[in-house]
């Protein structure tokens, strides 16, 4: 049984804060995961943020593709 989850894409899926903060502690938790797609997620600054700093725990993931979001510059 394999149980090691090495991509997750969520594309094209609105994803609020309570989502991006579940999705924080995946990306703490889950050592294996190396892709993570979130296209056109409806995710906002806040949000993005709350994902960076569960990136500064996690050294497996090597493809974020965070594109199409409602991202301040």
């Amino acid at each position: 049984k394999n149980t090691q989850l090495r991509e997750l894409n969520l594309s094209n899926n609105k994803i609020d804060l309570d989502g991006a903060t579940t999705l924080a502690n995946l990306l703490m938790s889950k050592n294996s995961l190396q892709e993570l797609r979130l296209y056109c997620c409806n995710l906002n600054t806040l949000s993005i943020n709350i994902i960076a700093k569960a990136l500064k725990t996690n050294t497996t993931l090597r493809k974020l593709d965070l594109s199409k979001n409602d991202i301040d510059t």
